[in-house]
C-alpha cells in the first residue's frame, strides 16, 4: 500500500506520543519516526509505525528518505544531537559498523542513521562531527551510498583528499557520501 513516512522531533514532555515500536526516549527533544497508510478508509488516519530515538539531550530530525526495496532497502534519518546523546546512538553504533562512535564533544554533532523498514531495528548509526556545531538538513540514498548536506562551524570537520573547499570560512555548507554498510 502507499505509505507516508514523516520524521522530526517530539518533546518528552509528551507522554502520550504513539508509538507501535520503541527505542530510547530519554531527552529533552527526541527524534520520531512515523508511517501512515494512505490506503486507509481516511487517508493518513492509520499509523503503522511510529518509534521514538533519542538520547539524554536535544535530538532532531531534519530529513528522512526511504528506499522500500533491494538490499539497500530501509529509512535513512538525518539531524543533529546534543553531546548527551550516548545512549541512543553510542550505543547503535557499539555493535555497528560506523564512522564515528562518539559524540565530538560541540553544541551539536550531526547524525546519520538507517531503521529497517519495520522500524524495529537498525543497520547503522553514526555521528560526524565537531567540538562545534554541526547540523544536517537534508539526505538522499543511492545504492550503497548516503549523501548528506549541512553546515559547520569549526575548521576540524572531516574532509578527505581532493574535496572542493578543505578550509572553513566562519560557517561553511557541507556535502558528505557515505558507505551505506
Amino acid at each position: 500500500p502507499p505509505l507516508v513516512y514523516i520524521t522530526g522531533y517530539t518533546l518528552k514532555s509528551t507522554p502520550d506520543w504513539p508509538t507501535t515500536t520503541g527505542f530510547i526516549n530519554q531527552g529533552s527533544n527526541d527524534v520520531f519516526v512515523a508511517r501512515f497508510d494512505t490506503n486507509a478508509p481516511v487517508p493518513l488516519n492509520t499509523l503503522n509505525m511510529s518509534t521514538l530515538v533519542g538520547g539524554a539531550a536535544n535530538d532532531h530530525a531534519s530529513a528522512i528518505k526511504v528506499n522500500p526495496v533491494g538490499s539497500f532497502s530501509g529509512i535513512y534519518i538525518t539531524g543533529w544531537c546534543g553531546q548527551d546523546t550516548v545512549a541512543a546512538i553510542e550505543d547503535f553504533a557499539a555493535s555497528n559498523p560506523t564512522f564515528d562512535a562518539t559524540h565530538n564533544g560541540g553544541t551539536y554533532d550531526m547524525f546519520v542513521m538507517r531503521l529497517n523498514l519495520p522500524g524495529t531495528g537498525y543497520f547503522f548509526s553514526t555521528f560526524v562531527g565537531t567540538p562545534g556545531t554541526d547540523q544536517a538538513y537534508d539526505i538522499f540514498e543511492s545504492a550503497a551510498y548516503v549523501w548528506v548536506v549541512g553546515q559547520t562551524d569549526n575548521a576540524a570537520f572531516p574532509v578527505v583528499a581532493g574535496s572542493f573547499d578543505t578550509s572553513l570560512a566562519g560557517q561553511d555548507a557541507v556535502a558528505m557520501r557515505m558507505d551505506t554498510l
